[in-house]
């Protein structure tokens, strides 16, 4: 019922009115929500990347809201993140372990050896996640912004680190940037982190065996490169070239007697 006599203004207002108290606040003034959660922010949400739980490591991130994207595209973005913020903190694992390990490399330019190969591991190690599913997913019914953890056994977080570690030596053995002597000593520690963890426990994983098997042509190929340059070949004949084969007949080669290399410790410590 609309009194007759007011102004056509008011009669708009009256109109609009019943709908400005039948509507929801943020229907006005934020986001609508799809599937948005009625309960309180949880412990994990507060805590963000410092949550953490015994026998876990966890990935956390926070997914703010976009128009027009959907929930589900949001909520794998989230997902993306936190897998992204647990690999970043395992990364960390696997260059604090080659940077321990690098410092009894050798005794000469041993901080420009640091450096190299911590920068490497940056660079070529790549760390094999498994599939990751969504521990804890809440989203803000106000702001529609998703928060998601993510988590993995540490023992799997383990296994994930030490396989990066032997990867990146095997990285590392095959650049020429490198001594052979030098190669020789990061394949070998490469296959001594893979003879003692079993990597075939990770899902979609090379078997450790089958890693080894890689790291063993790797060294083989510089071993009979580091003894190739023992050998010296001296050639014994006049200024005539004369027959080939008389003068191949006079080749006398001379190897080098290998001198007995100190034992050092394997770079790798276990833990």
């Amino acid at each position: 019922f609309i009194a007759k006599g007011l102004p056509a203004t008011m009669h708009r207002l009256l109109l609009i009115l019943p709908l400005l108290f039948s509507a929801p606040a943020w229907s006005f003034f934020g986001p609508s929500c799809d599937q948005s959660s009625q309960t309180s922010q949880p412990n994990w949400v507060q805590q963000g990347f410092n949550y953490h739980a015994t026998g876990f490591k966890y990935g956390f991130a926070h997914a703010e809201y976009q128009k027009k994207e959907s929930y589900q595209n949001r909520l794998r973005r989230a997902k993306n993140d936190a897998r992204a913020d647990l690999a970043s903190s395992l990364q960390v694992m696997v260059e604090s372990a080659v940077d321990i390990q690098s410092t009894v490399n050798t005794s000469e330019n041993k901080s420009n050896v640091n450096q190299t190969m911590i920068q490497r591991t940056k660079t070529s190690s790549s760390l094999e996640l498994p599939n990751l599913s969504i521990k804890h997913h809440w989203q803000n019914k106000e702001t529609c912004d998703i928060y998601v953890l993510v988590e993995i056994p540490t023992a799997t977080a383990n296994l994930v680190s030490k396989k990066a570690v032997a990867q990146s030596f095997y990285e590392q053995a095959k650049d020429k940037q490198y001594a052979v002597a030098m190669r020789l000593r990061l394949i070998d520690n490469a296959i001594d982190v893979a003879n003692r963890w079993q990597f075939a426990d990770l899902s979609n994983s090379s078997s450790s065996a089958d890693m080894i098997n890689e790291f063993n042509v790797v060294k083989q190929n510089l071993t009979r490169l580091l003894e190739s340059r023992h050998n010296i070949i001296l050639f014994i004949g006049g200024d005539d070239a004369g027959d080939i084969s008389s003068t191949l007949s006079q080749i006398v080669v001379y190897s080098k007697l290998k001198r007995q290399q100190p034992v050092t410790p394997p770079l790798f410590e276990q833990g």
